[in-house]
């Protein structure tokens, strides 16, 4: 196994200096402080306070042994403007699995949700099943992003299209094939970095916060501390100095 996600199987993305793999979740509670005081958050009364309880839940991890937190579902209203009939928002969740002060492993989601107006005209293009579920939240598209350091049988960190969903979205309509590949392999993704690019992709309320400079250091943080060797392993690549595609590096265990 190579130095880069031999150092990635242990949740750390410096090798070198042990307290970065502390420093993420650290990091994480300080973005979740930052998000649970900002003003923004604070005009979506649901959002902040999932953000809360979830934050305050960080706050009493032990500081031994495994753990398991459910990114509570944070959805999020999309201006009308981006879909005029069909009421959309953004739902976001997820789960962090650590091991004392380390992260381990994370899955997080983001989804896209419909709700159809009653005077809204189907066309070729909609979904199928827009007319059968008018009345019922459905999510058009779905996309996770994965950090599993353990895996040897697809990329290390990876987003995929699809993908199960789990019992509790069942309120949610959703068409879905049990298909688990391809996973593609991306950038390893933390819930500030998660947020900050579906928040600049979306006319939501929140997305004047991605110009604020608090909130800008906390995304240049999250890059040091989820990128570094990433981005190093592909500069590896570029100069040929260890002989291996970025494909056959960025697995784990055997191709």
């Amino acid at each position: 196994m190579n130095s880069v996600f031999s150092s990635l199987k242990h949740g750390n993305t410096m090798p070198k200096k042990k307290t970065h793999i502390e420093n993420r979740l650290n990091h994480l509670k300080k973005a979740l402080k930052h998000l649970r005081t900002n003003t923004y958050v604070a005009n979506i009364s649901e959002f902040q306070r999932l953000i809360c309880a979830f934050s305050e839940s960080l706050d009493h991890l032990p500081s031994r042994g495994k753990w398991e937190k459910d990114l509570p579902k944070l959805e999020l209203p999309i201006d009308s403007s981006y879909s005029k009939h069909h009421n959309p928002s953004l739902l976001i969740g997820g789960v962090i699995r650590g091991d004392g002060p380390a992260i381990t492993y994370s899955s997080l989601s983001v989804c896209l949700i419909y709700s159809t107006d009653d005077s809204y005209q189907k066309t070729a293009s909609d979904s199928c099943c827009l007319n059968s579920f008018r009345e019922t939240k459905r999510i058009v598209r779905r996309f996770h992003f994965d950090f599993q350091p353990e895996s040897t049988k697809h990329p290390c960190s990876h987003v995929q299209y699809g993908g199960n969903i789990p019992s509790e979205y069942s309120d949610f309509h959703y068409c879905v094939e049990d298909i688990d590949n391809p996973r593609i392999h991306y950038f390893p993704i933390d819930v500030v970095l998660l947020l900050d690019m579906f928040l600049k992709e979306f006319p939501t309320p929140l997305k004047p916060l991605t110009s604020e400079n608090n909130w800008r250091g906390l995304v240049f943080k999250s890059q040091e501390l989820w990128w570094k060797e990433y981005v190093d392993t592909l500069k590896d690549c570029l100069n040929n100095s260890q002989g291996k595609t970025f494909h056959e590096l960025v697995y784990c265990g055997p191709l």
